[in-house]
């Protein structure tokens, strides 16, 4: 069976979590023994790699890219605002270039499925549906429109919400309005899973999160470094937006009680005003080649996030490595944590200073935290069961 995955971004390297997802569920259909090919959008956040995929990436998927100009600038906002009912966010992605060369991909690999990898890549479902008699899968990283009507609620500016409020109501049209011309829907979550089956119980169905193999995962094994970490990209609002609250609410605090204590932060895209912060034990790391490597540097990882939705995939990695995880309970949806067992859940900066300074007091004593995290980990996000559960649901959606 011929896989055609349509990618918002090329996931080559792999620059964040929605990279990591594209190449996992990548990699699990080709080792289920699909033929896939990947079409992907190059932009300025996500070019393609100057000196080409690497030779295994490109035997596997056949790996194809288009440059779209993404880039958000004010004058074509207010006019989309104005003189249109589109949504914006999703109009950046449409491209001529890139709707020629799926028309010719169509023609020559002739996939029996196309994943629709992302939101932003359903502009193009009805060229699809004229070219093609294909099965369409979405494969939803979030439910899209909440995240944006969430940033409007909490935006001050009047002018600012008003035009988010906009943007995320036409958002919701056309994200709902696309999800309906698809055969099958891949939910990242259990809680997208609940939404999409409620707005869409005819459409088949499968909850598919991040998997990992936790054997390919170093485990924390020094529960001694009063330090902890924070990685994701710094272009996602939401983990921007977690970043500078802890700094602003927490981290002050901490130094009071631990003065050497360490806090490392890394991902693309960092704004300058959180590059230098050295005066206050903050090592801020920028974009990393290797995140697993950075996430060796301290044992707690920390994860205040309080918009979006979706799974954390960084969280799962780095339970993956028996890293002790303390992040609110919206950080957490997907995972199927208990309290004080597997993480640390803390609903306020009183709650997170309180918890951090006492791992800092007794560090060794929460390494069991760790430790079930990582079967956690191991028990429910297990690559190889999730694989042939997908291939079933992918067969079913063929033959129907």
């Amino acid at each position: 069976m011929r896989i055609l995955q349509l990618c918002s971004k090329v996931p080559y390297p792999a620059k964040d979590g929605g990279c990591l997802a594209m190449i996992n569920l990548a990699e699990m259909m080709y080792a289920q023994g699909f033929d896939v090919k990947i079409l992907a959008m190059e932009t300025h956040k996500h070019p393609a790699p100057k000196d080409g995929f690497p030779k295994d990436f490109t035997n596997k998927f056949k790996p194809e890219s288009t440059f779209i100009d993404t880039k958000v600038s004010r004058f074509p906002a207010i006019i989309n605002l104005f003189f249109s009912s589109k949504s914006f966010h999703l109009s950046r992605f449409k491209n001529q270039e890139f709707e020629k060369k799926l028309k010719q991909i169509l023609h020559d690999y002739k996939p029996d499925i196309i994943l629709l990898d992302s939101l932003f890549t359903c502009g193009y479902i009805d060229v699809l549906k004229l070219n093609t008699s294909a099965k369409i899968i979405y494969r939803a990283h979030n439910v899209e429109y909440v995240i944006w009507q969430e940033i409007a609620a909490k935006t001050k500016s009047f002018i600012k919400k008003t035009y988010l409020k906009v943007q995320s109501k036409r958002l919701q049209t056309e994200e709902m309005n696309a999800i309906k011309k698809c055969d099958g829907i891949l939910a990242i979550t259990a809680k997208d899973a609940q939404f999409f089956n409620t707005h869409f119980g005819s459409i088949k169905l499968m909850t598919l999160p991040f998997t990992v193999d936790v054997s390919s995962y170093k485990c924390e094994k020094n529960y001694q470094n009063k330090s902890l970490f924070f990685i994701g990209a710094m272009d996602w609002y939401p983990n921007l937006e977690g970043v500078n609250w802890f700094i602003d609410k927490v981290w002050p605090e901490v130094l009071k009680h631990h003065r050497d204590a360490m806090f490392y932060i890394a991902g693309k895209a960092m704004p300058e005003f959180l590059k230098n912060m050295e005066d206050k034990n903050i090592i801020n790391m920028g974009e990393v080649i290797d995140a697993k490597k950075f996430m060796e540097i301290a044992p707690v990882m920390i994860a205040p996030i309080f918009s979006g939705g979706g799974l954390k995939i960084k969280i799962i990695e780095a339970m993956a490595m028996g890293k002790i995880v303390v992040c609110n309970p919206q950080a957490s949806t997907g995972i199927p944590v208990t309290a004080k067992k597997d993480v640390l859940l803390a609903n306020s900066s009183k709650d997170f200073i309180h918890l951090i300074n006492d791992i800092f007091n007794h560090l060794p004593k929460h390494k069991t935290i760790g430790e079930n995290a990582r079967l956690l980990i191991e028990q429910h996000f297990n690559s190889a069961s999730k694989a042939t559960e997908l291939e079933l649901f992918l067969h079913a959606i063929h033959s129907n």
